[in-house]
Formats: C-alpha cells, structure tokens, sequence
C-alpha cells in the first residue's frame, strides 16, 4: 500500500516541477491543462488507495501512521516546489497594500491610480488590477499583506505567508480528523489536492487564510471549545466575508454572548482602519452589484432583467440561494 501511494506522489511532484517551469500558466493553458488533469488522475488514484487502507486496517496502526508521514511529506515538497511559480495577478495588489500599510496609508482610504501615492509606485505597480478602487479586502487579510511586506517586499515573501496557513490547515485537519475519529490519512484530500496546490503554493492567493480559520473553527466546535470557536470564525470573516454562511452553525443559539464574541472580535480588527468610514465596503458593494465572473445562468437572467447586475444577483439569489 505504501508503494503505490509514494509512486502518486512521485507523479504529482514531477508534475509540480514542470507547471513551476512554465512561467505564467495564463499563458500556457493547453499545456497547463494537460498537466493538471495528469496531476488530479494521479491524486484520486491517491485518494482511492487512502480509503481503501482505511477500510482494511485499523485506524491507528503504523501503516496508518507510515502513510500519513509520506503525506506531510510530500505535501510540503509540493508546496516548496511550487513556490517559485508565476503567480496570479491579484498577488500585486497584495504587494502594494502591504506597502502602503507599512507608510501609514489606509487601504480603504485611497486606491491605488492616487496621484497622492505615485511616490510609492515601484515595479509592481503596472501589474495591480482595478486600481480606480481602494481594497476589498477584510482587516485581518490586510494585516498579513503587511507583515509579508515588513519581512520582504517580494512574490516569495507574500506567498509564503499564506503557504504557511495552508499547511497549518493541514495539521489541524489531521486533529479534527481524529477527534471526528476517521482516518487522519484522509487529510490528503486536501493537502494533495491539485486545486489547493496551485491556488495557494503556485498562484499565492490569499484564501488560505480563511481556509484555516474556517477549520480551526470547526475543530474547536468539535472538542466543544464554544469561545475560541467563535473567535476563530471571526478572523475567517475577517479574512473573506464569504464565511459568513457557517456562522450560524457554529454559533449556539441560546447563548447570545458569543454573538457579542463575534462581533467584538469584528470591530477590533476593524479599528485601526475605522477612519475610512464609507471606504471600508465601497468596494466591495461595487465589486457584488456591478461586476460578473464565470457566470451560466446569471448571464440569461443579467440580461432579461435589462442588463442591471444588482436586479439580477437579487433574483438568481432568491432562485437557487
């Protein structure tokens, strides 16, 4: 069992080295694609081999233990090879507002294409996306940008920063695993993930951030840590406010002092860029009423409701919710 299991990750990890070489995958998307789809068939054939050892042998047993060794291992030689990649677009913006930062300038203050900031522009700045608009970004996301920045004003600097609570997750995932009392092997669905290889160690996007505190959150749910679980789903909110949807199901209902947690959490994070006032979520109501990715069928019902992207995200939301 551990043979085929060290032989996919092999495959993955040859893989990882040559979607590093690429340069921008943005620019390579057949070749990309390719590689990808190689890369996932390796890791279901992963994860088909780690469910099936946790049907025939018991949990806790050393070759458990042996398999979920050679999957912290890997799953760090993935990350580091990967780390070199081309990262995605957003990554300037991360750069520029941890710079800032460091300037004592608020990010929700002034954007970018500021005449009053052309000091600060350096070689990263051409490379910002949207710069007619301040952050979008939550409090806690904007905190790590500029500690990434104080130790370095760099791509490896920034994507290290979130390398680092992508694997944090990991180790925390094994811990909710076991007290969730399932095989700890199955943490490899995530950390041999594809998908979170090359959105965190290879592109650098901030999510994982989020990803951490949202499991850091469950696991203390699930050992009935009630306080720090709500602290934790409070810095996932304040990482990306999309966590907001399992806040209900983490928060006991009969007790509304972890409402206050919640919110007092919130507002201490916020207070360092309170001075912005209407700047802390112009953005982000511009970016959720006038801007549309990746939709299907938001795009028919964007234009049967007269081209009007705030009418028709109202109705697509009330359809499927």
């Amino acid at each position: 069992m551990l043979i085929p299991i060290v032989i996919a990750g092999l495959v993955i990890e040859v893989i990882c080295i040559r979607i590093a070489s690429l340069g921008d995958i943005m620019q390579h998307i057949p070749r990309f694609s390719l590689m990808y789809s190689a890369a996932f068939v390796a890791y279901l054939f992963a994860v088909f081999l780690v469910s099936k050892n946790a049907a025939l042998s018991g949990k806790g047993s050393n070759i458990s233990k042996n398999i979920i060794w050679i999957i912290l291992v890997f799953s760090l030689v993935f990350r580091l090879t990967l780390l070199p990649a081309t990262p995605s677009n957003d990554i300037f913006r991360y750069l520029w507002e941890g710079k800032i930062q460091l300037h004592g300038i608020n990010p929700y203050s002034q954007p970018p294409a500021s005449l009053n900031l052309e000091h600060l522009r350096d070689n990263f700045f051409s490379g910002i996306s949207h710069k007619h608009l301040t952050t979008i970004y939550p409090p806690l996301t904007l905190m790590v940008f500029a500690i990434a920045d104080f130790i370095s004003h760099s791509f490896v600097s920034i994507k290290s920063a979130f390398l680092l609570f992508d694997i944090l997750s990991i180790l925390v995932l094994i811990k909710y695993l076991k007290v969730m009392r399932k095989e700890p092997a199955h943490v490899l669905i995530y950390a041999w993930s594809p998908l979170v290889l090359i959105s965190f160690a290879a592109r650098g996007h901030c999510d994982s951030l989020q990803i951490f505190f949202v499991v850091l959150a469950l696991y203390f749910y699930s050992i009935r840590k009630n306080a720090k679980s709500v602290v934790s789903i409070s810095l996932a909110m304040m990482s990306k406010f999309v966590s907001i949807i399992i806040v209900p199901f983490l928060i006991p209902r009969e007790k509304p002092r972890y409402l206050a947690i919640l919110f007092l959490v919130m507002i201490l994070l916020y207070l360092p860029y309170c001075r912005a006032v209407k700047g802390l979520f112009s953005t982000l109501f511009q970016f959720g009423t006038q801007y549309r990715y990746n939709d299907s069928i938001h795009f028919l019902i964007f234009y049967v409701s007269l081209g009007s992207p705030f009418i028709s995200k109202i109705i697509t939301s009330s359809i499927f919710g």
